[in-house]
């Protein structure tokens, strides 16, 4: 257990000072962004620390080691209204295998709505709309090693549309979860998202045609760039900090270090009483504008499920004001 202990020290410190050694800051170089939106009611409620707590459809986002263990299918769907009227959206099936492990499908999908074209000519609009969709579609296998270790794949295909322009880039996630028998249970995690391929936009609105010097007309077609995408790296923890017969106290700590963003920690605590009544809260550091996430959830029995969950989170966005979460997930 002092190893672990130092080896959690010695990631935490390392990826603290990864800007201070040098790394070149990379902000605003990433495509498919919406891929680093949080998704699950409980894991945002909590600060988004849950790499080492995810065992449930949505760890599908979060580690997909953490479906090695589920005992029962599930299925899930999460929605949000986010920021400047845009909408993320979630789904999620988990089918155990019994003794070959579990797989996993996920949809996340972000979504503008309608966008008022505009142009130098015609600053105040065009009367045209268009609109920005973000889709990634996953498919998931893990499988626990030993009755301690649990190992996890997602593989990924990403898309993105931006009027009549469009790009596409594959990806994958890998994921573990070691469990401890330390205080009650301590798991640790490690997770990489997003390692794939670059995206480049193409499509019919990057050619135009313009009169040359001698009045003819010349195609001419707009070159775009590659651009990568948001690789990440999470390490987690997490432990029941009290456990009774009917009430437990679960807390988690996550460090997040992504290729165009400093690093950024997670902490967050969950109050379950009979496993049927939660209370959450959890704070984001080093986050721009979002800090504190607090939420609530119910797990009901409800004949032809084995339980339905409803969860709820409230995150303080800043100047984007609060941003409401809605999870619903049903075991069968």
């Amino acid at each position: 257990m002092k190893k672990i202990f130092f080896l959690i020290i010695l990631i935490i410190a390392n990826l603290g000072n990864a800007n201070a050694q040098g790394r070149a800051d990379n902000v605003g170089t990433s495509a498919a962004n919406f891929l680093k939106i949080d998704v699950g009611s409980r894991a945002v409620a909590m600060g988004g620390a849950y790499s080492a707590l995810a065992q449930d459809a949505t760890a599908l986002y979060w580690n997909p080691a953490g479906i090695a263990n589920m005992r029962k299918s599930e299925a899930t769907f999460s929605y949000a209204d986010w920021i400047a009227d845009t909408k993320l959206s979630y789904a999620a099936l988990v089918i155990p295998l019994e003794t070959l492990g579990s797989i996993g499908f996920s949809v996340q999908s972000y979504t503008s709505g309608d966008i008022r074209e505009t142009t130098l000519t015609k600053p105040d609009g065009t009367g045209r709309f268009f609109d920005a969709t973000d889709l990634a579609i996953g498919v998931t296998y893990a499988r626990a090693i030993t009755d301690r270790f649990s190992f996890g794949g997602t593989l990924k295909i990403i898309r993105e549309d931006l009027a009549n322009e469009s790009a596409t880039a594959f990806a994958f996630d890998i994921g573990s979860v070691f469990r401890t028998d330390f205080y009650g249970g301590l798991r640790i995690a490690f997770v990489m998202a997003n390692f794939g391929s670059d995206m480049r936009l193409s499509g019919r609105d990057l050619g135009s045609n313009f009169v040359n010097e001698n009045g003819k007309s010349v195609s001419t077609l707009l070159e775009t760039t590659d651009w990568e995408l948001p690789l990440v790296f999470r390490f987690g923890i997490a432990l029941d900090g009290y456990k009774t017969e009917n009430s437990r106290l679960s807390l988690a700590f996550d460090v997040n270090d992504t290729r165009d963003f400093e690093p950024r920690f997670n902490a967050g605590a969950e109050y379950a009483f009979a496993e049927k009544f939660f209370l959450r809260g959890g704070y984001r550091f080093n986050y721009d504008e979002e800090t504190f996430t607090a939420g609530a959830g119910l797990n009901l029995d409800i004949p032809g499920f084995t339980n339905v969950k409803f969860n709820y989170a409230l995150v303080d966005g800043g100047v984007f004001n609060l941003v409401h979460r809605y999870t619903v997930a049903l075991g069968f």
